[in-house]
C-alpha cells in the first residue's frame, strides 16, 4: 500500500478495507501491509469493522503534533499465524539489517516498530551507540540539551522511549 498523507486518502483506504473479505485482509497482512497510515494528524474518524479475525487499531496521539497511526491487528488467535508471516514480510521491506531482523521479530519491545530507523542508524554507527549509552533520564532539560547538541541526537523520543531504544540496543547486543 502506498503511504497516506491526507484524510481524504485515509477515508478512501478505510472504505476499501471495509469491503474486503477476511481472506482479502489475510492477503494484505501476508504481504506485510498491516499499516494503514502512519504519522497522520486527525481527531474523530469513523473506523470500519473488519471481517472476523481482524481489527483496526488507532495509536495514541503524540503530545505535540497529535500524530497517530492506524494499523490492522489480529483479534482472533487463529489469525496470529497470518500476522506473524506478515511481520516477516514487513521487516524485509525496512532498512533494518538482515542480521537484526530475526532479533527484531522475536523482541517483546512494544516500541520496536517505531525504532527501526534509529536502531539501524545505531547499528551502523558504533560511536553514536556509545553516546546513547551515556544518556541519563534524570538529567535536567539543560543537561539533556547539551548531550543532544554534542551528539547530534535530537531523535524526538521521550525519555521513556529513549530508554526503550537503549534496551533494544542491549537486546540486539549492540553494546
Amino acid at each position: 500500500m502506498e503511504p497516506i498523507y491526507n484524510i481524504e486518502k485515509l477515508k478512501e483506504r478505510l472504505l476499501y478495507l471495509s469491503q474486503l473479505s477476511a481472506e482479502g485482509i489475510d492477503e494484505l497482512i501476508l504481504k506485510g501491509e498491516y499499516i494503514i497510515c502512519s504519522g497522520l494528524s486527525f481527531d474523530n474518524l469513523d473506523l470500519p469493522t473488519l471481517p472476523d479475525g481482524w481489527n483496526i487499531v488507532v495509536t495514541l496521539a503524540t503530545k505535540k503534533l497529535n500524530l497517530r497511526s492506524i494499523i490492522i491487528l489480529p483479534s482472533n488467535p487463529d489469525k496470529n499465524v497470518v500476522w506473524n508471516k506478515g511481520l516477516v514480510e514487513y521487516i524485509k521491506t525496512t532498512e533494518l539489517p538482515t542480521e537484526l531482523q530475526d532479533l527484531w521479530l522475536s523482541s517483546k519491545n512494544k516500541n520496536k516498530y517505531n525504532l527501526i530507523s534509529l536502531i539501524t542508524k545505531l547499528y551502523n554507527d558504533v560511536e553514536l551507540r556509545s553516546k546513547y549509552l551515556e544518556y541519563n533520564p534524570d538529567w535536567t532539560i539543560e543537561e539533556f540539551r547539551e548531550w543532544a547538541l554534542a551528539n547530534n541526537s535530537y531523535d524526538k523520543l521521550s525519555p521513556k522511549k529513549r530508554l526503550e531504544l537503549i534496551e533494544l540496543m542491549k537486546e540486539f547486543k549492540l553494546v
